[in-house]
Order: C-alpha cells, then sequence, then structure tokens
C-alpha cells in the first residue's frame, strides 16, 4: 500500500510538473513574440552622382568611396 501511495504522489508530482512547464513555454513564446525581432533600422541613401560629365582619376574616386564608407560607419555606430 506505501508503494501505490508513493506512486501516485509521484504520478501527481509528474502532472504538476508537466502543467508548470507547458504554462513556462506559453509564457515565453508569449515573450519572444511582444519583443522585436530586430533592432536594425535600414537605411538606404540615394546619391546622385555630382561628378557626372567630370572627369575624377581612380586615386580621387577611391578616396571619395572611402570618405562615403567612414560616414556610413560612423552612422551606423550610433
Amino acid at each position: 500500500m506505501k508503494e501505490n501511495n508513493t506512486l501516485e504522489k509521484l504520478t501527481e508530482a509528474i502532472d504538476h510538473v508537466r502543467k508548470a512547464d507547458e504554462i513556462l513555454n506559453k509564457v515565453y513564446d508569449d515573450i519572444l513574440e511582444k519583443e522585436p525581432k530586430d533592432n536594425k533600422v535600414k537605411v538606404t541613401i540615394k546619391v546622385e552622382n555630382p561628378y557626372d560629365g567630370v572627369e575624377i582619376n581612380d586615386e580621387e574616386l577611391e578616396k571619395i568611396r572611402k570618405d562615403l564608407e567612414e560616414i556610413i560607419n560612423d552612422f551606423t555606430r550610433e
């Protein structure tokens, strides 16, 4: 009889643990749904070519490209 009582208590305890697990999983899923998935902001910068018709050598073009990259990197860090 003592074994049956212990088995019943263990079965009841396991049921409680399973129910608690279900509740915790639902709460966790709700939290994930409410939090933003991605904190990143996408920014598109369209730049018209101000040098259209003006001759630029490769060194100057590379310098302009590096300057633009630096500006974009500074912007994305903040």
